[in-house]
């Protein structure tokens, strides 16, 4: 009987494009022009800033696009700032129970795609693989919050080699072994969660994953079943005892995991853990209306491992501010909404802002374990006497609760005008959209430097 290494290898890397349904295709485009759009927007934050500065000192032989550039580097370091900038605002899709299940995978696919000359329809096809790769390990594990790690960076270091070894065509052993030697690279600790090294962990997956996968083309091996083995992958990362083999491989692609359980699109650019309570906020105020000043405190009530994630009370910086409960609602009841522009230190001072927080009032059942599943009710107690309750159960975007598509082009907008001009965005969405019809993904990664270009003698 097949391992679940051996499986899963064998999964990715036959894969073809016709074996994949037009729903996944379509999800697979939609969250691949999400993703870009938050990369560009992340692209001029510190982080990106950061890391384009070192990125480039690091050298490279030109021919992968940074994301926010007009030059180039090696497919590996390109993979490693496209990740991070991708999970700089921490906007990017989130589900799958990986966490972010795009952000590892999509920049190793777009890079590596790019310094081959890949058609849209292979980026497609290893793309969706990857992301099946990791959804079936982040289904088959427990939690891993609790132990330490970030899921997104774990298991999307196996999704972004698996991914990378489809583009590179690898045969099934080739790409055992790179996922043999992705998994002694997967890293991520969740109490760099607030911090710039946070949107770091999914761009080193991204890296991780293209050079597992070079290096297995080059005949580099690891031990063939080292996701199941005793002290492997799984037990290691997941706890012995704490996953199930049957689940990591059953039902491959029957359906794919991008349609269920499906990916998140993110309303708000925060930790998903906040986004079931802002959405609550957001119900309960357009049923009844109500001012912050008006709130005598709210009441959050959660499982055991949400405060893992929103780990910060009183946030000193608009990164912690993303893992904050407490501002999110605050900064929700005061100002009304929550956009990039709330995540700074300024609105994090704000009096009103800091007044409120010390309202919230968090109880923590010890049940529960799945963080986007798990209903997360609100109570809202004014002043005058009116108690407002709502079961906190749905979150927009979500595969039951989608962005109109009117909605997703409007926050790709949104975010890459920050960096392209109106026709290199137009084109972005158009190309994308098609992307089984682009013969060269680099055509699209062009478009993504920030900088008027001629394609072809036209300009855009």
């Amino acid at each position: 009987m097949s391992g679940v290494t051996e499986t899963l290898a064998r999964f990715a890397s036959t894969l073809s494009y016709e074996d994949i349904p037009p729903d996944a295709i379509r999800i697979a485009k939609e969250v691949t022009l999400d993703c870009l759009g938050v990369a560009l927007a992340g692209s001029v934050d510190r982080v990106g800033r950061l890391v384009k500065r070192v990125v480039r000192q690091m050298g490279g032989r030109p021919e992968a696009t940074v994301v926010g550039s007009p030059w180039k580097t090696s497919a590996a370091l390109a993979a490693l700032a496209n990740g991070a900038m991708g999970h700089a605002l921490d906007y990017d899709d989130m589900g799958m129970s990986v966490g972010h299940p795009t952000v590892p995978v999509l920049p190793a696919v777009l890079a590596l795609g790019e310094s081959r000359h890949a058609s849209g329809k292979e980026v497609l096809t290893a793309f969706i693989a990857g992301l099946e790769v990791e959804g079936k390990l982040a289904a088959a594990g427990q939690e891993l919050y609790s132990r330490g790690f970030h899921s997104t960076s774990i298991y999307g270091t196996l999704g972004a080699a698996a991914a990378a070894a489809r583009l590179l065509r690898l045969s099934p052993p080739q790409t055992q072994m790179a996922l043999g030697i992705a998994a002694s690279l997967a890293s991520g600790l969740k109490d760099n969660f607030g911090t710039m090294t946070k949107p770091l962990h999914p761009g080193h997956a991204a890296w991780g994953g293209v050079v597992a996968a070079l290096l297995a083309q080059e005949g580099y091996t690891a031990r063939p079943d080292v996701l199941e083995a005793p002290y492997g992958f799984m037990d290691a990362f997941a706890g012995k005892g704490r996953w199930d083999p049957g689940r990591a491989v059953e039902g491959l692609g029957r359906p794919f995991h991008i349609l269920q359980p499906g990916i998140t699109l993110k309303k708000y650019p925060c930790c998903g853990g906040n986004h079931r309570v802002l959405d609550a906020l957001d119900a309960l105020r357009r049923q009844t209306p109500f001012t912050w000043e008006e709130v005598e405190k709210v009441v959050v009530e959660s499982g055991p491992v949400l405060p893992l994630v929103l780990q910060y009370t009183i946030p000193e910086t608009g990164y912690q501010g993303k893992f904050s409960l407490h501002f999110n609602i605050a900064a929700a009841l005061v100002l009304g909404r929550v956009v990039r522009d709330t995540f700074t230190e300024g609105v994090l001072q704000d009096p009103r802002i800091q007044a409120v927080m010390r309202r919230v009032e968090w109880r923590v059942s010890p049940e529960g374990v799945d963080i986007l599943h798990q209903a997360t009710p609100v109570t809202v107690y004014l002043k005058d006497g009116r108690v407002l309750s709502h079961p906190g159960d749905f979150i927009r975007g979500d595969p039951h609760h989608p962005l109109s598509t009117q909605e997703v082009l409007d926050k790709f907008s949104d975010n890459a005008r920050l960096v392209l001009s109106g026709r290199a965005l137009t084109r972005t969405i158009e190309w994308v959209l098609n992307m089984e019809e682009v013969d060269d993904v680099g055509r699209v990664m062009r478009l993504l430097t920030g900088r008027r270009y001629t394609d072809g003698g036209t300009e855009v």
